[in-house]
């Protein structure tokens, strides 16, 4: 039973009100329907591991690059759809993937700011407090929290917000919170940011980094969305429902033979698969199903797939502790007019939840003879004279595409104005789709103005040309993809990259000016 009631804490300088505290009055865990998709949806998070990412070593990136507030499902986030998440975006979306509910609040600086009505805990430190209004503090704080509640505090400029999830033992002994943590990631296909911890680090003293008293907090409370939530009435969405019924210690995707930004020949072949691990100690039969994208026509099907007019569906065991996998396979139309078009479906459901992945654009794309030419090109080029756009056009020798023209600034000059893409440049039809990071982007016509906010190195084609502008120094540079590493053919030694996801993620570096773009000379056949 929750209880309103007022508490005064005494101070140096007089009485300090913190008002309208809830005290945990003892309910069950899960206290209704609500608080349950809450937990399990921020479970669902945590478990898509490297997927979900803050930020990449020093590459911090902007809030639009560290941000997603578009997607509302965990399970949207795959190993081809790796993207930015930070502490106020997951908060978001948890509640808006699990209730469909909006917070509004999207940042701790506005969560400090709510109004009453969801703020249940609220304090500015003064950094005054004494031992004993410091444990008070603590004591009240932890009474008050309530499992869906959102741990806030603010520093000077910034802050962190964290859900509070009470005991689990799905957890780590102790840890009642799941937050997408800020923290830095040199290897991002070993980490991800969605993690755990315990609010009671936030009143440990040997937290430095966390601990409310350590100097540089200014304020510290409880946001209580559900105090607002309107909806208790309603049905929970059928995903959640699906989700917290079927999908419990369940990592479930569904990927495609072309990585995101990719694209495929008219007549070629597209291969879906969806992989399930089963981490429970028992074994779990969930049904699958998909339907075959529009423009394309059913090939095959793996381990008793049943193609029913295009409706596809599977019944998969999986034993405890093992994963299994079943595909399909279609072929693209050879119809000429589905040049520039897409290929998606998104009716995939694994146990009854949505599953997504990218779509994948119809375009000329180089075949495996082409592509060795590309490479062994690449290595020959070194033992020659030719640099630059020369030694670009040198590597397609054999490979029939668009010349490359000028001098490097005029090519870099053709791909991009700036921070946006050039338009009405020789080499737009070549620009690989999705595959361009920069400051500014508002040319609509371009994939439907969309781009990525990360770049991951297996995005990319054998053949690909990364095209750098810096604009702080007024440089520019060019790479090609040789199936592994981005090759820097401008320099005197025709030099492989040893960081290539480095390269990439320039443009999302904090404080520096970098726009760059992704050029897939094939296309310009298409």
């Amino acid at each position: 039973m929750k209880t309103l009631k007022k508490i005064f804490i005494l101070t140096l300088t007089g009485v300090l009100m913190i008002s309208n505290l809830f005290t945990f009055g003892g309910c069950a865990k899960y206290e209704n329907k609500e608080v349950e998709a809450l937990v399990h949806t921020a479970k669902a998070y945590l478990q898509r591991g490297v997927a979900i990412q803050y930020d990449m070593g020093p590459f911090k990136g902007t809030s639009e690059e560290r941000r997603n507030m578009n997607k509302k499902q965990p399970e949207e986030y795959g190993y081809q759809n790796a993207d930015f998440l930070d502490c106020s975006s997951f908060a978001w979306g948890v509640y808006m993937s699990a209730l469909d509910y909006n917070i509004k609040y999207d940042s701790t600086k506005g969560l400090m700011q709510a109004k009453d009505d969801v703020k249940v805990f609220d304090y500015y430190i003064t950094g005054n407090e004494t031992d004993e209004q410091k444990k008070q503090l603590e004591k009240d704080y932890l009474n008050t929290l309530e499992i869906g509640d959102l741990v806030v505090y603010r520093k000077a400029t910034s802050g962190h917000v964290m859900l509070y999830v009470g005991e689990d033992k799905d957890l780590p002994e102790g840890h009642d919170i799941i937050h997408s943590t800020g923290d830095s990631y040199d290897h991002y296909e070993d980490n991800g940011t969605i993690q755990t911890m315990a609010v009671a680090e936030l009143f440990d003293k040997n937290n430095d980094r966390r601990y409310v008293f350590n100097g540089k907090m200014v304020w510290f409370g409880i946001i209580r969305p559900l105090n607002v939530y309107d909806k208790f009435d309603d049905p929970l969405p059928e995903n959640t429902v699906n989700r917290v019924n079927n999908l419990y210690k369940i990592t479930a995707s569904k990927t495609c033979s072309v990585a995101y930004g990719g694209t495929v020949s008219l007549g070629g072949e597209l291969t879906y698969t969806f992989t399930i691990k089963n981490s429970n100690d028992k074994s779990v039969t969930l049904a699958v199903s998909d339907t075959v994208p529009t423009n394309t026509s059913f090939v095959s099907s793996s381990n008793g797939g049943v193609n029913n007019n295009g409706n596809l569906s599977w019944n998969v065991e999986i034993p405890a502790g093992e994963t299994r996998e079943v595909s399909y396979a279609v072929k693209v139309n050879n119809d000429a007019s589905l040049i520039g078009k897409t290929i998606y479906t998104d009716n995939a459901k694994i146990g009854g939840v949505k599953f997504t992945c990218q779509k994948v654009y119809v375009g000329n794309t180089l075949t495996s003879d082409q592509m060795q030419i590309i490479k062994t090109n690449i290595e020959n080029v070194k033992n020659t004279a030719l640099r630059g756009i020369d030694a670009l056009n040198y590597i397609y020798t054999g490979v029939k595409t668009d010349a490359f023209m000028g001098t490097d600034v005029d090519f870099v000059n053709d791909v991009m104005l700036k921070e946006a893409l050039n338009v009405n440049g020789k080499y737009y039809k070549m620009l690989a789709p999705c595959m361009y990071l920069g400051n500014l982007y508002t040319q609509k016509s371009f994939c439907s103005g969309e781009r990525a906010k990360i770049i991951l190195p297996h995005y990319l084609l054998t053949g690909d040309v990364v095209v750098l502008r810096d604009l702080d120094n007024n440089s520019e540079k060019f790479y090609v993809f040789n199936g592994e590493q981005i090759v820097d053919v401008a320099s005197a030694d025709i030099e492989v990259v040893d960081d290539t996801f480095e390269i990439l993620q320039l443009p999302t570096a904090k404080d520096i000016n970098v726009t760059l773009a992704v050029l897939r000379p094939s296309l310009s056949l298409a």
